[in-house]
């Protein structure tokens, strides 16, 4: 018998999980679902979302309900991590949905204000020709004016 990692090979027989490796495989994955959602909640809020919306009620009582009775504790303790993980996965599933409605909604409204803008921005090259229209005329009824006035004075 020889150890492979995670796999225990057995010359005499099938080849058998070593159940530590396992049990620490599961609460290592445990630890990263559990720093994905944190992770995806944080920028879920930066970006306007709510965390009352996902935050847990006491599922201790749910998962440990859904363990059968009569197993070992490390036993169940490894369908603890996989039903803690199954929650978690979830959870992060409802934030993701949640971080793409939120941006979904606020680009509606950053399209809403860009077309606002350009409607804004249209006016105002509008009101810069009318006004530039007007200078112009200013100016010939001013040179226009100041030819009457020279004309005036030679006369």
């Amino acid at each position: 018998m020889y150890f492979k990692r995670w796999v225990i090979i057995q010359d005499d027989g099938p080849e058998k999980l070593d159940p530590k490796y396992f049990g620490e495989l599961l609460a290592d994955l445990n630890r990263k679902n559990a720093d994905l959602y944190h992770c995806l909640l944080e920028h879920l809020q930066r970006i306007g979302g709510s965390k009352q919306d996902f935050e847990s009620t006491d599922e201790s009582e749910d998962i440990e309900s859904l363990i059968p009775k009569g197993l070992s504790e490390f036993t169940k303790q490894q369908i603890r991590y996989i039903l803690q993980m199954r929650g978690m996965s979830d959870k992060s599933l409802r934030l993701v949905l949640s971080t793409f409605s939120n941006i979904r909604e606020e680009l509606g409204h950053l399209q809403n204000d860009l077309t606002s803008l350009e409607n804004d921005k249209l006016r105002l090259e509008k009101d810069l020709v009318f006004k530039e229209t007007q200078i112009k005329e200013y100016e010939d009824l001013l040179a226009s004016v100041r030819a009457n006035n020279r004309q005036q004075l030679v006369n």
